[in-house]
Formats: structure tokens, sequence, C-alpha cells
């Protein structure tokens, strides 16, 4: 019975190890993507206004501020829908 319970703990544990890097794993490609996502924003930004990546960054940074949306949801929101939207505080084109 012994050797059973053993077994049995073993096989448990590593379904837990896997399930934990998985997990890991998973979380790890969520936030890769998000910087991506966050990167293409910038290029935009960069690419319309003529700005630098730390200048992009910055005004990425400052509308998600004072709009009260995460940084993510609002480069989310731009890289999708960039032809009709327009960053506060930016001159128009």
């Amino acid at each position: 019975m012994l050797l059973l319970a053993t077994h049995a703990t073993l096989a448990i544990a590593e379904t837990d190890a896997v399930s934990r890097a998985e997990l890991q794993r998973t979380r790890i490609r969520g936030a890769l993507d998000r910087r991506d996502l966050i990167g293409q924003a910038k290029g935009i930004i960069m690419a319309r206004r003529g700005l630098d990546a730390d200048e992009a960054f910055a005004l990425l940074r400052a509308a998600s501020q004072d709009l009260n949306v995460k940084l993510f949801n609002l480069a989310d929101t731009l890289t999708h829908r960039h032809t009709e939207l327009d960053l506060p505080g930016a001159d128009p084109p």
C-alpha cells in the first residue's frame, strides 16, 4: 500500500509541475504578446508624428494616464483602429 501511495504522490507532483510550467509559459507568451502590441502602437505613433521611440512611448503612456485606460488596452485599440483614432493632446496630421 505504501508503494502505491508513493507512486500516486509522485504522479500528482509531476502533474502539478507540468501544470505550473504550462501556466508560466502561458503568462510569458501573454507578456510577450502585450509587449509586441505596445511596440506596434509605438511604431504607429512614430510614423504618424515623426517621433522617436522614447517620445512615442511617452505620448502613449501620457494618453493612457489621461484616459485612465491600461497601456495595453490603449495600444490594442490604437493598433486595431489607428486609421480612425487620434491620441489626446496630439496635433492632427
